[in-house]
């Protein structure tokens, strides 16, 4: 019973601190890609993944970082036992949203999904993303696919 008691207090704290981490991401034009909350033993680690609509540079995920440490609702959420990180989701995340989608038109990538009538993963190039459908160039043809469909796709790295 302890251990759910542990676990729905760890959930409330990562709710609150979202919403705050969240609150200060968008002040500075950007969105949340991810937002994890684990804890061993009696430490806590918060990472968050963060960009913008045209990406993110290294300056600004330091400042956006330096906010989020000063900042005094976050701080009473979590112990003074917490670690936090912020970077941006690497080329090789899974991109899963509109808005991920739409800063990678142009790219060829893996788009994995649960549709019959195509094989999954669809490899080819991103064409045109909305909110309702992703187009991709696979091949000669423009498949579409529904973003219901979608489970996640991988941008392919060519080195």
């Amino acid at each position: 019973m302890k251990y759910n008691k542990n676990m729905m207090d760890l959930e409330n704290k990562k709710n609150a601190a979202r919403e705050i981490v969240n609150r200060i991401v968008e002040q500075f034009g950007a969105y949340i890609v991810d937002f994890k909350v684990n804890q061993q033993g009696k430490r806590t680690f918060v990472k968050v993944l963060i960009t913008t609509d045209q990406g993110i540079a290294l300056n600004q995920i330091a400042e956006i970082s330096r906010v989020m440490r000063d900042d005094a609702a976050l701080d009473a959420i979590f112990s003074e036992n917490f670690q936090l990180e912020v970077s941006s989701p690497g080329i090789d995340f899974p991109l899963k949203s509109v808005r991920d989608f739409r800063r990678n038109i142009g790219r060829e990538m893996n788009v994995f999904h649960h549709s019959v009538d195509l094989r999954s993963p669809l490899k080819g190039t991103l064409e045109d993303v909305n909110e309702e459908r992703l187009i991709i160039k696979s091949g000669n043809e423009s498949q579409i696919l529904s973003l219901s469909e979608v489970e996640f796709a991988k941008v392919i790295i060519k080195w």
